[in-house]
């Protein structure tokens, strides 16, 4: 075999060998950095995904029919975000939990029945954590002048809730 040498007599083959390392780390470093960006991306969607399902759960709380007190009208109802009568049956499947995520809620000066998000918060997950406060009256259905009374004295009993959703 011949060798070929250049003008300071170095072979080509150190040539090569150096070219053929530089795009093996290229090579390296581009399936690093693609790596990356897949793990940033399930991560971005799995967050994405526990923010939507957490605050879902949460305007279920402050929204849902079935908990928010309301104003009896003669053929209708109008009902009031953010004001429950003073116990809330909590059942995940009413509130919109998936299976394969858990919750906990806990609240002050308010009666939780059928409360099933009372799994113990793990430490080594994400979370998707509020505080958040409502009004809270005896009952749910009021008159019209029950509710312009409640407006005008103001006699508000409110309790503090904390709602806590993460993936199995």
């Amino acid at each position: 075999m011949k060798k070929i040498l250049n003008k300071n007599g170095q072979l080509f083959v150190l040539d090569v060998l150096f070219s053929i390392i530089i795009v093996f780390l290229l090579f390296i470093l581009l399936s690093k950095w693609s790596e990356h960006q897949i793990y940033y991306s399930i991560s971005q969607r799995e967050s994405r995904e526990l923010e939507f399902i957490g605050h879902s759960v949460y305007r279920q709380i402050m929204n849902n029919p079935d908990y928010i007190c309301y104003v009896s009208l003669s053929d209708s109802k109008s009902y009031i975000s953010g004001c429950v009568g003073n116990s809330l049956v909590l059942e995940k499947e009413v509130l919109g939990v998936p299976d394969n995520y858990s919750c906990n809620i806990t609240g002050t000066n308010i009666a939780f029945l059928n409360n099933q998000c009372t799994t113990p918060i793990p430490s080594n997950k994400d979370l998707y954590s509020v505080y958040f406060d409502v009004v809270r009256h005896n009952s749910r259905s009021m008159t019209l002048d029950q509710y312009q009374n409640y407006l005008k004295n103001f006699n508000i009993a409110q309790s503090n809730i904390r709602l806590v959703v993460w993936k199995n």
